[in-house]
């Protein structure tokens, strides 16, 4: 079998075209000896969990639809519906990325492979023909990314051109298609991955860009990462490299690592016997601090992913090995691919890594997902070929146990295709992860591949987050309450029903869209509220519910008092005056008049008004007051004390 080799000069398109072409011939030679095959004409995958017996099952060789060899776990069944290829439309293809692009809530795929692909998704798992785009580099797209770069809401993409070392931006039109590419240099030479994110803090998207060599005349130098700050109109200043930390820099990461929120960049560097990663802490402008490496435990290290996969909270690091230590290349195919896991201490270091197979030989790409709804992350490896490398690529599952543990337990083959990049999102709406893997076709053209998820998952946890548009409020004064509900495992359709209550008063049933639920009202009473939002769950997921406290006051109110005889004689009538204003509407209710602590009479408002005439009091001073007992809009409020002198 022949395979794509990480290389200084790249194979280039024409080169790739010809390797795979080779693949073909030489997997439909083999198949036509029947070497490896029953005399049922079924072929099996060899596939081994740590500390189980060898299992075998057997898989049909359709090209385009295609069984799936798979092994299952007796802990957690992994499983996915035959693969469907569809044409990129390109010579190979060796990145893909899941992104809506065209706004209309289903996603698409997008492959980088030569030029850059756009297929556009149905939402339910299927896929339009393939459309190209020059991606500025003379038929040498790498690696894939979308973003916003230039802040219209709309996707763009991101593509590294790996003989011409530059970097493609394709501005997106929010329709699905997508303007001229403009390139720029990509900070050195043969870059093979890309990410975004803001490194700088200026909320523009910025790009990081893992080149092999720092430069086209020297590779031994070592690697380099470039980074494009953004100007946020979807231009980008001249790269600025960093050394790698070692030779052959071939997947980079984005990520906090240390906890301290600026974002940190992980490498992956192919050069040596032994691989390493090299972690460049970053400052928070855009710059970097010099790389300190670890080692992959493996040869040629091809991707490097993020994740807190022992949800300790501190970054943990994955990468994806081309073949088990002790090759001397990723032709040796008496080896397997291997994952590193390197759990983070959340300062910005790592512990030694430790290896898992990857369930196949030539570990090229590694994502992160939940494959089988358990709470727990699953590491999904794309391998060139199945060990031995005699039929096709694999995509290994290693599913995620407790403390950041792994277990091989399935390995998916690619027929006659090699498995080069895989990414990780619901195609078809059903709430569950599927895979697509970019590939090629039964001609060694370019292909991605979709493995639509058949796991029969438990309903998946939710998480409801119930949020007010202002508390304290004011009675009569309209308050909106948000109900968003998400779920680490898919997006909740849109439709199903969030119910309000307070406390055990139901107050309205509303509809989801786009994960959120809003409630107004203007009725409630004047005091603390305790609102509840519930999601009612489906078959797919499972119910959940948030709450908050809504505090409603009533209006502020301020009592004057006035007499209208003082001093005044002993037996003489004297009228106290008390007037009432609110912040609100116009206050009704009661006010009771006091001589100290004694009430002295009570009397209704009228138009702000109360009035109490008295020809009884006592020679001597008295401390009048009066008391504004309120309504069911307005506060209480006290009058200022008036002395009046009786002689």
């Amino acid at each position: 079998m022949t395979r794509k080799l990480r290389v200084p000069s790249g194979l280039g398109s024409v080169g790739r075209v010809i390797a795979a072409l080779i693949l073909v011939i030489a997997m439909v030679a083999v198949a036509r000896t029947g070497l490896g095959q029953s005399s049922g004409k079924q072929r099996f995958l060899h596939s081994r969990q740590a500390g189980d017996k060898e299992t075998h099952t057997s898989t049909s060789r359709n090209r385009e639809t295609q069984p799936p060899s798979r092994m299952v776990s007796s802990q957690s069944t992994i499983d996915f519906l035959p693969l469907v290829i569809y044409s990129s439309g390109g010579p190979f293809a060796s990145s893909v990325a899941i992104a809506d692009v065209n706004g209309d809530r289903k996603p698409d795929l997008l492959v980088a492979g030569g030029s850059v692909s756009v297929l556009l998704g149905n939402g339910d798992g299927s896929f339009l023909s393939a459309v190209t785009y020059d991606s500025g580099g003379g038929g040498s797209a790498e690696a894939i990314a979308v973003a916003d770069v230039n802040g219209d809401g709309k996707p763009d993409l991101l593509v590294v051109n790996e003989q011409s070392s530059t970097v493609g931006v394709l501005i997106g039109n929010g329709d699905g298609t997508f303007q001229p590419v403009v390139t720029y240099g990509s900070g050195g030479a043969t870059p093979l991955s890309i990410a975004v994110a803001d490194v700088n803090d200026d909320h523009h998207p910025d790009l990081l860009v893992a080149n092999l060599c720092a430069n086209s005349d020297n590779c031994s130098i070592g690697g380099s990462v470039g980074v494009l700050l953004g100007n946020g109109d979807g231009t980008f200043r001249t790269a600025v490299p960093y050394n790698s930390g070692d030779n052959l820099a071939d997947g980079i990461a984005v990520a906090d690592v240390n906890n301290d929120g600026i974002p940190d960049l992980a490498v992956a560097n192919n050069g040596g016997l032994i691989g390493t990663v090299g972690v460049l802490l970053g400052r928070g402008d855009g710059t970097f601090r010099q790389a300190v490496t670890y080692s992959s435990e493996g040869f040629g290290p091809t991707s490097v992913a993020v994740a807190d996969v022992n949800k300790d909270g501190k970054a943990d690091l994955l990468v994806a090995n081309c073949e088990a230590k002790g090759a001397t290349g990723c032709l040796d195919e008496s080896l397997n691919g291997t994952v590193g896991v390197l759990l983070g201490n959340g300062d910005g270091t790592f512990a030694s890594a430790v290896v898992y197979d990857s369930g196949g030989s030539g570990a090229m790409s590694v994502a992160i997902t939940d494959a089988n709804g358990d709470g727990k992350l699953d590491l999904v490896v794309a391998d060139e070929c199945d060990p031995g490398c005699f039929f096709g690529g694999v995509v290994g599952v290693l599913r995620g146990k407790s403390r950041g543990l792994f277990n091989l337990v399935t390995g998916f083959e690619l027929v006659n295709a090699s498995a080069n990049s895989v990414a990780a999102g619901d195609l078809n709406g059903d709430g569950k992860p599927d895979l697509a893997v970019a590939t090629n076709d039964a001609t060694g053209q370019g292909a991605v591949g979709v493995l639509l998820n058949n796991t029969d998952i438990a309903p998946r946890f939710t998480k409801t987050v119930a949020a007010t548009s202002g508390s304290p409020s004011l009675v009569g004064q309209a308050v909106t309450f948000t109900a968003t509900v998400s779920s680490t495992h898919g997006d909740i359709p849109d439709g199903e029903l969030v119910n309000f209550s307070d406390g055990m008063t139901a107050l309205a049933s509303v509809a989801l869209s786009g994960g959120t639920a809003t409630y107004t009202t203007s009725s409630l009473s004047a005091k603390a509220h305790n609102i509840k939002a519930t999601y009612t769950g489906d078959p797919t997921f499972r119910p959940s519910a948030g709450a908050i406290t809504q505090v409603v006051e009533k209006y502020a109110t301020t009592t004057t008092l006035h007499s209208s005889l003082n001093p005044s004689l002993f037996g003489q009538s004297v009228t106290f005056t008390a007037h009432v204003k609110s912040s609100g509407p116009a206050p009704t209710g009661k006010v009771k008049f006091f001589d100290e602590s004694l009430a002295i009479g009570s009397t209704t408002l009228s138009n702000g008004t109360a009035k109490l005439t008295k020809s009884t009091l006592q020679v001597g001073t008295h401390t009048i007051t009066a008391e504004y007992l309120g309504d069911t809009i307005s506060d209480k409020s006290t009058s200022p004390v008036v002395n009046q002198v009786v002689q």
